[in-house]
């Protein structure tokens, strides 16, 4: 993952607002990190971000800047599960 410092110049906080793809389709998580997402191999991920120093227009709507995309990122692997619908047992 990169990292980033964003700064405003009249001082104010930033608050970044994030969504992904999956698949180029709504991926569920507005966060920095996917997480709780069903992903199979040969997923194509993708986050996107846009900042917010917490200014308003006149309709009282934030105004975010432009919305920046990350590099598209294909999954290759699964996490293991357990197709036994009782359970697994560790022995």
């Amino acid at each position: 993952s990169e990292r980033f410092d964003l700064v405003d110049p009249d001082g104010d906080d930033v608050l970044v607002a994030y969504r992904w793809t999956v698949n180029d389709l709504p991926g569920g998580a507005l966060k920095a990190t996917l997480q709780g997402v069903a992903v199979e191999p040969d997923d194509a991920l993708r986050c996107f971000a846009r900042a917010t120093d917490g200014a308003f227009d006149e309709f009282n709507t934030p105004i975010y800047g432009m919305e920046v995309g990350s590099l598209v990122v294909i999954v290759e692997n699964a996490a293991p599960h357990s197709d036994n619908s009782g359970g697994a047992t560790c022995v």
